[in-house]
């Protein structure tokens, strides 16, 4: 499952705990600049050894004990009689699959486990003109669910709940023709955007198309989530035109603010929302220019859930915040 962005493990000493269920997982960058990832606990008593996310750390070591190990797992010393020699032994961390795409961290304790690009079938060549790599993450948060993780995922790979939970996005997204493509594994939905569903049999204005893309999307338009307050009256409609021309027309000019990274991109792949749920617990909600990971997590019991949602933007050339 991901784990982390590489920018919580960029530097040597960078280190982060990926918690899951009743499995905590530390995934560390060691002084030779490799990615590691070692199950959270101490071979002698099992304690959990680090906890949340941290830089500079020099060496691993156990609360309970003060065992330490060196940032590539093998035990270096005790705390009485000086014992581990810093090189691989049956006393070292036990290791945890661990690789990366898309600027994200993925891990498996599965030692059997098949390569990462293997898992992840086409997505690398699906998303490869988003550069995933490239974009930042602005902000991140967690919600706790008295739920099933299962029921959570099902929420986000769906359109059929939107009429109901979600009826302000009538007015700029058709909920019904959202053709589904099925990996092996993994899956994917286009919604097309800046039109309104077929549910409301043409009663959406242009005024309310407007309205409600900048409400719910106008990051797109470069309008901050807290700035998009009174949208205004929406900017002139060519004639043979349409609301959804004049979206794409202000989302290419702020792409063209942030360097213009997409020129070839139809207005199709400018405005919808390509929706991939990656295996078993993460769905990308990608925009060009901007895209939301929703992770949902198993708690300690199977009606306890986290919810975590990140979003990540393509900042301009030297923006103070890139890769922070």
């Amino acid at each position: 499952p991901l784990a982390c962005t590489l920018d919580h493990v960029r530097e040597p000493g960078d280190w982060f705990e990926y918690e899951i269920g009743r499995l905590s997982i530390l995934v560390v960058r060691g002084d030779d600049g490799l990615l590691r990832a070692f199950q959270n606990v101490c071979r002698h008593r099992g304690s959990s050894l680090l906890h949340g996310t941290g830089t500079g750390l020099r060496e691993i070591r156990c609360p309970y004990h003060f065992w330490r190990y060196d940032l590539a797992g093998h035990l270096h010393s005790t705390s009485d009689d000086g014992l581990g020699s810093g090189r691989p032994g049956r006393m070292s961390l036990v290791a945890v699959r661990v690789d990366t795409w898309g600027g994200l961290v993925f891990v498996n304790p599965d030692p059997e486990a098949g390569p990462l690009a293997e898992f992840l079938e086409a997505l690398p060549d699906e998303l490869a003109w988003v550069r995933m790599g490239e974009y930042t993450c602005e902000f991140a948060f967690t919600v706790p669910i008295a739920c099933n993780w299962k029921l959570v995922v099902d929420a986000f790979i769906e359109t059929y709940h939107l009429h109901a939970v979600h009826p302000q996005m009538l007015a700029i997204a058709d909920d019904l023709h959202t053709p589904i493509t099925l990996w092996d594994t993994h899956s994917r939905f286009a919604q097309p955007y800046g039109v309104p569903s077929p549910r409301l049999e043409g009663r959406a204005s242009d005024q309310a198309v407007w309205e409600e893309f900048v409400r719910n999307l106008g990051h797109r338009l470069g309008i901050p989530f807290a700035g998009s307050g009174d949208p205004g009256p929406h900017p002139t409609v060519q004639p043979g035109g349409s609301m959804r021309d004049v979206l794409v027309a202000r989302i290419r000019e702020h792409l063209r603010s942030l360097g213009d990274p997409y020129p070839q991109l139809s207005d199709a792949q400018l405005i919808d929302d390509l929706h991939y749920h990656v295996f078993p617990n993460s769905v990308f909600n990608v925009f060009a220019g901007w895209y939301g990971l929703i992770r949902v997590r198993p708690g300690p019991e199977p009606d306890q859930c986290l919810l975590d949602m990140w979003n990540f933007d393509l900042l301009p050339p030297g923006h103070p915040k890139q890769h922070c």
